[in-house]
């Protein structure tokens, strides 16, 4: 899983190349936007591929244009 600076700092990844690491967390950060978003897949997939930030400030996952065209195709 692809991991931004942030989130390699967060849970501790030492190689970010490393598969095994990356996985881990990156589900972990996944589950972390699930229970955020209290289980809204949606939201959560939008939160860790824009960042939560951005899903909170645009007041979620339809007003970010980007991630709806990604998930009509």
């Amino acid at each position: 899983m692809q991991l931004m600076p942030a989130t390699i700092e967060q849970f501790k990844v030492d190689d970010a190349f490393d598969a095994e690491q990356s996985i881990e967390a990156g589900t972990a950060f996944l589950k972390q936007l699930l229970d955020k978003y209290k289980g809204d897949f949606k939201l959560a997939l939008a939160a860790y591929n824009a960042g939560p930030g951005a899903v909170d400030k645009t007041g979620g996952f339809r007003t970010l244009r980007r991630l709806r065209t990604m998930w009509k195709g």
